[in-house]
């Protein structure tokens, strides 16, 4: 049994979620399933007790405001446990103020993998689980030339050296690549590339909403090719934000999809 005096102290959460700027269309709805399980957790009587607090505050995208707003969180609002980061840029930008405080901290993204740290859970998949499965389904159902287009930071890049690697096994190669800074949204020059390197199937590693723009524009210039993605779909509703056909032949893998009714 807690002390009663501990009992009464709720649990504070901070978050650190992106509802605003290039990244919202993934982090509003973290935002809202964090809202619903606190609600859901708290209407159960809490954790062992004590009620949960969610303070939320919205980076927009920005690494700086990342590391300000987790200051805050540690310093001021004496949070518990941080959660929160999408991109893993986030992730490595607030890593080093958590530690420096010995505090709790949840990545709950997708990313590349890799990332071992005392202060740290990371509870989304990784290439192991989704790559080693998709690449080869993709080469024997699409074809074996690949081209990739990734988003510029380490995500993007550390997941192309995965697709790379991965495609040796079943005879698969890269045939080119391209890697995008964040917040470019005009792809024609990319498209021109990749019609002249006549892939079978892309490997789509884009992120943000700006990065999105590709699909409209890949459709409008009838690119027609099999795509393959660990990170559309599922958190960023791509299929539900873009008209047919621009997200036709997407081939997403992921270790749960909010549409899918599973137990």
């Amino acid at each position: 049994m807690l002390p009663q005096a501990q009992a009464q102290e709720k649990i504070r959460i901070g978050l650190l979620e992106d509802i605003s700027g290039d990244l919202a269309s993934m982090g509003l709805p973290k935002l809202h399933g964090s809202q619903l399980a606190v609600e859901e957790i708290n209407a159960k009587g809490g954790i062992m007790g004590r009620q949960v607090e969610l303070i939320h505050l919205d980076p927009q995208g920005d690494n700086a405001r990342y590391q300000e707003f987790a200051r805050r969180l540690i310093q001021r609002e004496k949070v518990d446990v941080l959660i929160g980061g999408i991109t893993s840029a986030s992730r490595e930008a607030l890593r080093p103020i958590v530690n420096r405080a010995d505090k709790l901290y949840f990545y709950t993204n997708q990313y590349e993998g890799g990332v071992c740290d005392g202060n740290m859970i990371s509870v989304g998949a990784v290439p192991e689980q989704q790559l080693s499965t998709l690449i080869p389904w993709m080469v024997e159902q699409h074809g074996k030339k690949v081209y990739t287009v990734a988003a510029d930071y380490n995500f993007g890049q550390l997941t192309s050296e995965w697709t790379r690697d991965l495609l040796k096994e079943p005879g698969g190669e890269v045939i080119g690549q391209e890697f995008i800074p964040l917040g470019v949204s005009q792809f024609s020059q990319t498209i021109q590339n990749i019609q002249k390197a006549r892939p079978d199937w892309l490997m789509m590693l884009n992120v943000g909403a700006a990065q999105d723009s590709f699909f409209e524009q890949a459709a409008a210039a009838k690119l027609q090719l099999p795509m393959a993605s660990p990170i559309k779909v599922m958190l960023g509703f791509e299929h539900k934000r873009f008209n047919p056909p621009a997200l036709e032949n997407m081939h997403a893998v992921a270790n749960w999809f909010e549409e899918i009714d599973t137990p």
